[in-house]
């Protein structure tokens, strides 16, 4: 956490993408919305531009932003007493590339994750 109120938290968030193209993709910024059994849960952005490398991965920071009390709150409420496992993800945004011909693509990935299992563990998952 890098810092909070009872407004909003500010969370460093470590992502890992993957680069199925030929091409390396030098991307300006990316953002995105992250969405918890299809409520709102936070939003982010990249805090600076970096190099998708052709057929591979990258790893960077990013900042995402949740009001944690209200958005955990709705969550539970969802779940109805339930654990906290198996729960409906979808992170959608757009990358803007740095250059290029077509300068936004948007991206949209839909899983599931076990807070229990989470717990004392880094989050880990694939863009």
């Amino acid at each position: 956490m890098q810092s909070s109120d009872m407004f909003a938290q500010h969370f460093k968030v470590r992502l890992k993408v993957q680069n199925p193209n030929e091409i390396e993709m030098p991307i300006k910024s990316l953002d995105y919305k992250l969405l918890l059994m299809g409520d709102s849960f936070g939003e982010g952005m990249s805090d600076q531009p970096f190099v998708l490398p052709a057929n591979g991965d990258a790893e960077f920071d990013m900042t995402l932003t949740t009001n944690f009390v209200s958005s955990l709150g709705r969550l539970i409420s969802r779940v109805g007493g339930s654990k906290l496992e198996n729960i409906e993800y979808e992170i959608a945004g757009k990358v803007v590339l740095g250059k290029g011909f077509v300068r936004k693509l948007p991206f949209d990935h839909k899983g599931t994750v076990d807070f229990g299992k989470l717990a004392g563990k880094p989050a880990q998952g694939t863009l």
